[in-house]
């Protein structure tokens, strides 16, 4: 059904949406599935750093999806704004062990 809607960021958002809770590599897999234009536009960077978000919570650091999204991520949104948002996300995700430190 997705391959129907090429390009349409928010049907891939969706779904994955339906997914990430239970089954998180199964949201990576469908985000995954989703055609990148020649020049990635914002909404491209937008999956990207869900990709890397989600692998991150994981930390499925390993998977090849992690380097290859932060990296298409970086060239969307520059390194300055992808370092930002990783601070965040890592914050977001060890937010119980900086509270009780």
């Amino acid at each position: 059904m997705l391959h129907c809607l090429l390009q349409q960021h928010s049907a891939y958002i969706e779904v994955a949406e339906l997914l990430v809770n239970k089954d998180p590599l199964g949201a990576v897999e469908v985000y995954s599935k989703l055609p990148i234009a020649a020049v990635p536009t914002f909404d491209d960077a937008y999956i990207f750093g869900e990709i890397v978000r989600i692998l991150f919570k994981l930390e499925s650091y390993d998977d090849p999806r992690f380097l290859s999204n932060m990296i298409a991520m970086g060239k969307v949104m520059g390194l300055g704004m992808t370092m930002l948002i990783l601070s965040v996300s890592v914050c977001v995700v060890y937010e119980k062990d900086i509270r009780f430190a």
